[in-house]
């Protein structure tokens, strides 16, 4: 068998790959860019403002009642309440089977207690 000596090397693949990995580049640095305009933005002094701070309130399936981790009774519920801040972002857990009256009467004892951020929670079922 007669081997052939290879003279060259075909350079024309690389460019283009290399091309196409520019134009990417490019691209996406435009993206990452923080803001589109030049402007010269005036600074100013700011107060640092504290996250709010997150407390769970929960609801089973067999109407039991906790705050955070700890169990708590119908009766006591609201001085528990009165104990987080009214800034405090309040997270609402429900079993799907507990009735709506029972989320609408935690949601309104929270907005009668003065709580103007609550969430309900549900897991997402896109991929379901």
């Amino acid at each position: 068998m007669d081997e052939k000596e290879i003279g060259y090397i075909n350079t024309v693949p690389l460019v283009d790959v290399m091309l196409v990995l520019l134009t990417i580049a490019l691209t996406t640095a435009t993206f990452v860019k923080e803001g589109s305009l030049p402007v010269d933005l005036p600074s100013a002094k700011a107060q640092t403002r504290e996250a709010p701070k997150v407390f769970r309130v929960t609801i089973t399936k067999e109407r039991t009642l906790y705050v955070n981790e700890s169990e708590v009774n119908e009766s006591t519920i609201n001085e528990v309440l009165q104990a987080f801040s009214k800034e405090d972002l309040c997270e609402i857990y429900a079993d799907k089977t507990v009735m709506v009256e029972d989320l609408t009467i935690m949601m309104s004892r929270l907005n009668t207690l003065g709580f103007s951020k609550v969430v309900i929670k549900t897991k997402n079922t896109t991929n379901e």
